[in-house]
């Protein structure tokens, strides 16, 4: 309200202000026409001319408008010219600060997309060194299944030849007997113990041909039951040398029985020697029906052989068949051992830094995600791209924009100068026109005097319009009052419904000790309901003086005071901002009376009726309520899990970097298994079964507990371990042991 009165006395002042002006402006003009009267009548005389051009523009001026005002239509012109040059010039800035917007966020895109950038060519060259490192290995796999293939080739040529020497051997024997059946007749003693002999060997050979068979049954059963490729291949060369062995022994017993068939032939000279001894024919024939029989025996003893060779055909096979099993565990060996690559590679990129590693349809998953995650973010960055290049666009418009409006500025500021010189110059004319018009006046004067004629109509019309200016500033006036009247009304209103609402509540709690627990409940409902009504009042009434004040504002803002002439002054002490901060006070008191009646229903709801339920209220509000202390706690439980997850997130992100930056710089893959408990496993270690476990005790020593893989370490142990107790030596030693090696391989 107080506002409202400061406001209209402004108005008032202003509205006297501009009265007052424009009285000293026409006493002006008084002054100067008596000053300058005697001059201009001395030149009258002598410029005619002059003195009717003087006239026309004289009645001109008093008939249409006078100079005052032709000087407010160019001041309002010009207002109104800088007013939107203000306002081109806001427009100005504003783009201005668009488009550093617009290159601030272009740069902060540009950062962010050469971020990515960076983190995906560090990715393609993890990639590319992966992919070189398997490249390696299965170089050095392939080589070394070359070298297993030519060992074989060469062993299966060894065996081939071996096989046909026993071939031509066996041809030879088959000869020898041939010839010893020939030779049989001339000494039968000697063949007979011969065919024991043979017989020996041959039980023997079958005796060795069933223990061969035997041990095929059982590498076979072994080449079934194991499953590493390195067992199968010891237990075939293995069974390969038993084998040159037999085939040995088979040569030994050849010779053997070439040196009893060189006696043999020895022993037939002998016999043809001694034929002339022989005489007795029936002992020939029934040596003869013997060595029928002995040849019947032989003929037998050939099927025997054939079987035998069908033996060793049936052998042959087998052992082909143990070569395609070989083949077979040394497929299966490649296959191993992409696998266990395939594993490394997978365990390599497994960045999810659990302890086993992850399945591969999880990283098929995981790498459908990255590159749907790619693929989103190269959609991001063509969306990029494109807001870039309409950024680009609308600068290159701003551009235009502000080139055409410094033009237009340009412009207007040459029209303003324009102007500028134009009201000179009409400042000028009015000079003269006020000179003309004193003089004109001055002669009327003189006519009036002479003739007795009264001119004071012009005067007595411009007063009359003063009056009209000053009625409408006076109904303008009026009208504020009115207003202010009726706020302050309405105002007053509502402070004596908020003083009977204060007494009413005043008396509810001086009868709450009388009456009973209903009526004080039907009370504080009727006060709530009060209390609703107010506060709505109260929004109301702030709604109407919010409208009023920018009512008051729009009208400032139309032009109701020159704020270069008329300063408003705001006290310090503002009673208007004392009464609204009484009025909150106010507010604030009713709403804690509220919480109190409340917290009084509440008592008597709970316990009835009591006698010193003040002193209870006051305890309640003093204890803090459950509900405000559960959100408060759920609050507070919500930022520590938030930070909680940010601290995991950003914790697994290092952890996982830092393992990775181990892994590279010290070339060893550090795992947690258990407890106190660290594994080791070398980039350039041959299976991922090679690796080395320490321990760590109560008093903080490493341990080095041991594995299959330390088991082949003995020389580092004692070098580094036991004699100089360095456990990075002995760590480097073994990354430059196998490091020579992969690269020997490659070589």
């Amino acid at each position: 309200m107080d506002s409202f009165v400061s406001e209209g006395v402004t108005n008032r002042m202003k509205r006297k202000y501009q009265f007052d002006n424009s009285l000293s402006e026409l006493d002006t003009q008084d002054l100067f026409s008596a000053n300058t009267r005697h001059n201009l009548m001395e030149d009258f005389g002598e410029t005619p001319l002059k003195s009717s051009r003087v006239s026309h523009v004289g009645s001109r001026s008093f008939l249409n408008t006078t100079p005052t005002q032709e000087l407010n239509l160019l001041k309002k012109e010009n207002n109104l010219k800088d007013a939107e040059i203000i306002t081109l010039r806001s427009n100005i800035t504003n783009l201005e600060n668009q488009i550093a917007k617009l290159s601030d966020a272009a740069r902060q895109a540009k950062i962010e997309f050469d971020s990515e950038m960076t983190k995906m060519k560090t990715e393609k060259e993890r990639d590319r060194t992966k992919l070189t490192e398997m490249r390696s290995k299965v170089q050095f796999v392939m080589e070394r299944e070359k070298n297993t293939k030519e060992e074989m080739n060469r062993l299966q040529v060894d065996k081939d030849k071996q096989i046909l020497e026993l071939k031509t051997k066996l041809v030879e024997v088959q000869n020898d007997k041939i010839l010893a059946s020939d030779l049989a007749q001339q000494n039968t003693a000697k063949l007979l113990k011969e065919k024991e002999d043979i017989w020996n060997t041959f039980y023997q050979m079958m005796s060795e041909k069933s223990s061969l068979q035997s041990k095929l049954n059982e590498a076979e059963a072994q080449l079934a039951l194991r499953k590493t490729a390195q067992a199968q291949n010891e237990e075939l060369r293995k069974e390969l040398e038993e084998i040159k062995q037999a085939l040995a022994e088979e040569q030994q017993k050849n010779k053997v029985l070439e040196n009893e068939f060189s006696e043999q032939e020895d022993n037939i000279m002998i016999t043809k020697a001694r034929k002339s001894d022989l005489d007795l024919v029936p002992k020939m024939k029934i040596e003869l029906e013997k060595l029928r029989q002995d040849n019947e025996q032989l003929r037998q003893n050939e099927q025997n052989t054939l079987l035998l060779e069908e033996e060793v055909r049936s052998l042959k096979s087998k052992l082909e068949y143990a070569h395609t099993m070989q083949e077979k565990l040394a497929a299966l060996e490649v296959e191993n051992e992409e696998l266990q690559g395939r594993l490394q590679r997978w365990e390599a990129t497994d960045s999810s830094g659990s302890r086993r590693p992850m399945s591969p349809s999880s990283l098929s998953r995981r790498i459908l995600e990255s590159e749907t995650l790619q693929a989103s973010l190269v959609l991001a960055n063509g969306e990029l791209q494109s807001e870039h290049t309409l950024t680009l666009r609308n600068l290159n418009q701003a551009e235009g924009e502000i080139k055409r409006l410094t033009l237009e500025l340009s412009a207007k500021e040459q029209m303003i100068a324009l102007q500028l010189e134009k009201e000179k110059r009409a400042w000028r004319k009015d000079l003269l026109l006020t000179k003309e018009r004193d003089s004109y006046k001055s002669l009327l004067d003189s006519y009036e005097s002479e003739v007795t004629v009264n001119f004071d109509s012009q005067r007595k019309s411009q007063v009359l319009k003063l009056e009209e200016i000053i009625a409408g500033y006076k109904e303008q006036n009026s009208s504020l009052e009115s207003e202010i009247r009726s706020l302050s009304e309405k105002l007053m209103t509502a402070q004596i419904k908020y003083e009977q609402v204060k007494q009413n509540l005043d008396g509810v709690q001086q009868s709450e000790q009388q009456k009973s627990s209903r009526e004080s409940e039907d009370l504080i409902k009727q006060l709530q309901e009060r209390i609703a009504v107010l506060e709505n009042t109260l929004l109301k009434t702030q709604e109407e003086r919010d409208i009023l004040e920018a009512r008051i504002e729009q009208r400032d803002l139309q032009g109701d005071y020159d704020p270069s002439k008329i300063k408003i002054i705001h006290f310090s002490m503002n009673p208007f901002t004392k009464a609204q901060k009484a009025h909150q006070d106010e507010l604030q008191k009713l709403r804690e009376d509220n919480e109190t009646l409340k917290k009084r229903n509440q008592i008597l709801e709970e316990k009835g009726h009591v006698e010193d339920i003040t002193l209870q209220v006051q305890e309640k509000l003093k204890q803090p309520s459950p509900s405000k202390e559960v959100g408060e706690i759920k609050a507070q439980l919500k930022r520590e899990e938030t930070r909680n997850k940010r601290l995991m997130e950003v914790f697994k992100k290092t952890s996982q970097e830092f393992r990775e930056i181990c892994y590279q710089l010290t070339g060893y893959k550090i795992d947690i298994p258990c407890t106190n408990q660290y594994r080791l496993t070398s980039m350039y270690a041959e299976s991922p079964h090679d690796y080395l476990l320490f321990q760590q005790n109560e008093k903080g020593e490493i341990l080095m507990l041991q594995t299959d893989f330390s088991l082949t370490l003995q020389e580092p142990m004692e070098m580094y371990l036991q004699n100089q107790n360095s456990i990075p030596m002995f760590l480097s030693h073994i990354t430059m042991d196998l490091f020579g090696k992969q690269t020997m391989n490659l070589g």
